[in-house]
């Protein structure tokens, strides 16, 4: 053969023959319409090393050897050696042929085509054989016919003198540099290739170990390669008659470390079929029995096969989770496992091409699937949806595993499983923040009796923790937000907030007022439990019980628990401030603006006795607003008066001799049909007025600002 255009297979050690005259069978060789087939399969990209290794693996060897496939570069050639059988007659008639493989109808084979013997025409115009006592040699520099038709030559006459010349050594090095240590890990018999390089005088050495519980390690040398294997039989005669079952596998890459842990190799992964085809995006191996082109370039992406067979990966797939975990580096450990696992999953988007609806098809598998461990010593496996992410051990302490399981149905994901942002969405897991805080609080006071079997230490406890991720938290969760504002309306709704009197409440249901500091405490309660009793009654004030639970909590919970958290998450709900200008403000004033049908008697008289009270304070809010409350108070402000209650904007209204009155009026207009109102003394009788001194001076001064006359009031007729 000539330097350049040899592949010699130097097989002389398997000894056999033809039974008959090999002139005779040339002439059955088929031609034509084959040939141009052949033709175009040649010019196809795959390389010619790949195709030799396709070929060794569907050899047959004998039981008693390890099946290896040697490549040997000389200056003077490429010889490639194979510890096979040998080849049979019928073999020979299928090289002599397209279409025409001995492999088609036979299981455990990778050729299919009756072209891959073809390749070796990429890199010679002569090859020959040698193998089981043939010895041939196709010409194709005799013409096309040569592709097929062979000639018989000398046992290893092999003439390797101008090998440089034609084919340059660098393409032939090249040529090799796809034998990727990978490309053993689903051939279903070659164990070893060798490719010896005469010329800087290298070996490499690619052996396969199968070492059990799905790792397959394929040496280079002293390096080494890792796969986590797992494999699925399924019944394919519905969509191939010609095959009753074929395989599927899933290769996950993984680097070992120095102490034997595996953790994962993610860079981008080929698609195999049984041989590397080209990239989609995958972080593992996909191999399946796809139908290829003849280019073996990647998969027939009209094949209704090759559809069925990407629809049988997503179970595989995530059935491929409990074995990865069960793996001995990761025992005591699941949740790192279930971590490393998680990170093979593919997003939409990653893959192309025809596998491009396959992380979709997967992600649905995981949804429903129990692919995510609970944190806690017993490794219970729950969905997506039934976890909790971004939890810390504060956050347990508040919400315990039982509380969040009865109200919720959720529990905390193992704190060793670490998903990305964006694969947890998709998988639909729960982020711990606001959300669940909302839902848990809605779901306690749903329930009879749940919120008042919490202790109020354990809601402050839970009044600080939304308040602090609310507040310290950026984008969608921030109480400034669009979500953070519908958190608020939210929990405006949920009567969790306990009052004063032992009941719980929500802003939504009436104003609920909270002492802000000792001074605001002081300067109400000292009048409202005795001189305002029924005004008490009426202001709903959260229990002093729970600022008092929230500062003992702060002494002895966490660093980032305040009483100030407590305090400003309830005025951002909607709880007012406790002090007797707003009460003034918020209660007072809408409340006499009502309709005459809700005006109580000793309640309004209390309301107007605590403005005028209030008003003669040296309060600093009225410095700036004591104008309007007095002009809002003119329009609105019911007064009790001898012929009932009456504003100042709709009778002139006088004080009586009850307010030192020196005249009584009454007298000069007894027997007239005119109404002279005077102020009732109901006033003079109250508390506040008794517990001042010159209290009824404060009235006299007080009356007059809201438009009452101290004598006569003239009217033009």
């Amino acid at each position: 053969m000539r330097i350049g255009d040899v592949v010699n297979f130097d097989l002389n050690k398997f000894k056999g023959g033809l039974s008959f005259g090999l002139n005779k069978f040339k002439g059955s060789l088929s031609l034509g319409s084959p040939l141009k087939v052949a033709l175009a399969n040649i010019i196809s990209n795959m390389g010619h090393g790949r195709a030799e290794v396709q070929n060794a693996d569907d050899n047959i060897y004998p039981g008693n050897v390890e099946p290896t496939l040697v490549f040997i570069l000389q200056e003077e050639g490429i010889i490639v050696l194979n510890n096979e059988h040998g080849f049979s007659a019928e073999n020979i008639r299928a090289l002599c042929d397209v279409g025409n493989s001995t492999k088609k109808t036979h299981l455990g084979y990778i050729g299919k085509k009756g072209i891959g013997f073809k390749s070796v025409f990429r890199v010679t115009d002569t090859p020959e054989i040698h193998s089981g006592g043939f010895h041939i040699r196709f010409d194709i520099t005799e013409g096309q016919i040569g592709f097929i038709l062979p000639t018989v030559v000398p046992p290893c006459n092999v003439d390797l003198s101008k090998l440089l010349e034609e084919f340059a050594l660098n393409n032939i090095v090249s040529m090799f540099s796809d034998l990727h240590p990978s490309l053993l890990l689903f051939l279903r018999r070659l164990q070893c290739i060798k490719f010896r390089n005469m010329l800087d005088d290298t070996l490499i050495v690619m052996k396969k170990e199968v070492v059990g519980n799905g790792i397959v390690k394929v040496y280079v040398g002293e390096e080494k390669m890792t796969w986590f294997v797992v494999s699925q039989k399924l019944q394919a005669d519905v969509f191939r008659p010609d095959v009753r079952t074929t395989e599927i596998s899933i290769a996950f890459t993984l680097w070992e470390t120095e102490n034997g842990d595996y953790i994962p190799h993610l860079d981008q992964q080929p698609v195999f079929a049984f041989l590397p085809l080209r990239t989609y995006g995958f972080k593992f191996i996909l191999q399946g029995d796809f139908v290829l082109p003849s280019s073996r370039e990647e998969v027939d992406g009209n094949s209704p096969w090759n559809q069925w067979l990407m629809s049988e990966f997503p179970g595989l797939f995530v059935g491929a989770e409990r074995s990865f975990c069960d793996l001995p580096c990761f025992r005591g450990s699941p949740g790192k496992a279930v971590s490393a696992f998680m990170n093979f999953v593919p997003l939409q988007g990653d893959v192309h091409g025809f596998f491009s609806s396959l992380p979709r098809m997967i992600i649905s598998k995981l949804r429903v699937s129990n692919c995510l461990i609970l944190e806690g010593d017993e490794n219970v496996w729950v969905p997506p949806c039934k976890v909790l992410r971004s939890w810390t051990e504060q956050d347990r302490a508040l919400l315990p595993d039982s509380l969040l399981r009865e109200h919720l149905g959720l529990g905390f994901l193992d704190k060793d499983i670490v998903l990305s942002d964006s694969l947890a969405r998709a998988l639909g897991v729960e982020d711990y923040g606001p959300k669940v805080l909302l839902q848990i609080i809605s779901s306690l006071c749903c329930s009879k009796n749940a919120i008042k079997s919490m202790s109020l230490i354990w809601l402050s406890s839970w009044l600080n923790a939304i308040y602090v991720i609310s507040s310290h938290s950026s984008g969608k969760t921030s109480l400034n937000s669009g979500a953070g504002l519908d958190l608020l309306v939210n929990l405006r709704k949920i009567p969790f907030i306990p009052l004063s009197d032992g009941k719980y409440s929500s802003v939504d249901e009436g104003t609920i007022w909270l002492h802000s500091d000792a001074l605001s405490a002081r300067a109400v309660d000292d009048y409202s439990q005795q001189a305002f009793p029924i005004l008490s009654a009426k202001l709903r004030t959260v229990s002093p019980a729970l600022l008092s639970a929230a500062a003992a909590a702060e002494t002895s919970c966490f660093d980032t628990f305040s009483v100030e958290n407590v305090t400003r998450m309830l005025y951002r709900i909607g709880v007012q401030r406790l002090s007797a200008h707003e009460i003034v403000k918020v209660h007072i004033l809408p409340a006499i603006s009502g309709d005459r049908d809700t005006w109580v008697e000793d309640l309004m008289t209390e309301y107007l006795s605590f403005v005028m009270f209030h008003l003669q304070s040296s309060c600093p809010s009225c410095c700036v607003e004591r104008a309007s409350i007095i002009t809002e108070l003119c329009s609105k402000v019911p007064i009790l008066t001898n012929h009932g209650y009456k504003r100042p904007i709709e009778v002139p209204i006088h004080f009586s001799k009850d307010f030192g009155n020196t005249i009584d009026l009454n007298k000069l207009f007894s027997g007239m049909d005119v109404k002279w109102h005077e102020v009732d003394s109901i006033y003079l009788n109250h508390s506040v007025t008794k517990s001042v001194s010159g209290g009824m001076l404060e009235w006299r001064s007080f009356f007059p600002r809201l438009g009452h006359h101290r004598f006569c009031a003239y009217c033009s007729s």
